[in-house]
C-alpha cells in the first residue's frame, strides 16, 4: 500500500505539473504562430508543437501506468475493461472477459493487488504465450473473489520455474503470489509445454463486508 501511495503521488505530480506545463507551452506556441504576420520559424514551431503533443501523450500514458485513476474513480471492473482495451490496441491481444462484480466495490488493498496482478499476468501472455487471444474470469461471492487468466499458448513446464530460461515468468509470478498471500489468498498455476496456461487467484472476503457493500 505504501508503494501504491507513492505511485499515486508521482502520477499526480506528472499530471498536475509536467502535463500542465507542456499544455501551457503548446498554447503559447500557438499564440506566437497566430499573432506573427510572417513567422520566420513557422516550420520549427510546428515541429515543437508535434514534439510537445508526443510528450503530453507520453506523460498521460505514464500516469496511467503508475496508478490508473479509473481504478479509484470507477472501480475494479471498469479498470479491467480499460486494461483489456489497452492490451488490444497496444499488443493486439483480444480478451474475453466474464465478470459478475459490476456494482460491488472492493477494499482498496484488494482491488490494487488484483489489478496489478492481472496486469502482470496479461504481460506474461503477451511476452511468452505467443498468442493473440486469452480469457479473464472474475467471480465474487460472499466468501471470496476469484480472478482467472487463461490462454492456449505455448505454456511452460511448471517444474522449470526456477530455471534461468523461465526467470522472467517465475519472478513475476513470485511477486504476484507474495502479494496475494499477504491478503490471505492463494495462487494456482496450471501449464504445460504447448498446452497453454491457466493462473487462478483467490482472495477470501469477509461476509459482513460483502453484505455492507451490496446494500
Amino acid at each position: 500500500m505504501a508503494e501504491e501511495k507513492e505511485r499515486r503521488r508521482i502520477a499526480g505530480e506528472i499530471h498536475d505539473n509536467i502535463s500542465h506545463t507542456l499544455a501551457v507551452i503548446k498554447m503559447k506556441i500557438g499564440e506566437i504562430q497566430s499573432s506573427a504576420y510572417r513567422c520566420p520559424h513557422k516550420k520549427e514551431l510546428s515541429l515543437l508543437t508535434k514534439l510537445i503533443d508526443e510528450a503530453i501523450l507520453c506523460s498521460r500514458t505514464l500516469t496511467f501506468e503508475l496508478s490508473p485513476p479509473i481504478l479509484y474513480e470507477l472501480g475494479f471492473d471498469a479498470a479491467v475493461n480499460w486494461l483489456a482495451e489497452k492490451f488490444r490496441t497496444k499488443y493486439g491481444l483480444t480478451l474475453k472477459i466474464s465478470s459478475n462484480i459490476k456494482s460491488i466495490p472492493l477494499s482498496e488493498d484488494i482491488k490494487i493487488v488484483l489489478f496489478q496482478s492481472l496486469r502482470e499476468l496479461l504481460r506474461n501472455v503477451v511476452k511468452h504465450a505467443h498468442i493473440k487471444k486469452a480469457s479473464v474470469k472474475i467471480h465474487i461471492n460472499k466468501k471470496r473473489i476469484l480472478v482467472r487468466v487463461k490462454d492456449r499458448g505455448k505454456g511452460f513446464d511448471i517444474s522449470d520455474l526456477s530455471d534461468k530460461i523461465n526467470k522472467n515468468i517465475s519472478f513475476g509470478l513470485f511477486n504476484i503470489r507474495e502479494r496475494i498471500e499477504y491478503l490471505g489468498g492463494s495462487l494456482k498455476i496450471q501449464s504445460g509445454k504447448d498446452m497453454g496456461t491457466c493462473v487462478t487467484i483467490i482472495i477470501p472476503l469477509q461476509e459482513i463486508n460483502f453484505k455492507k457493500e451490496r446494500t
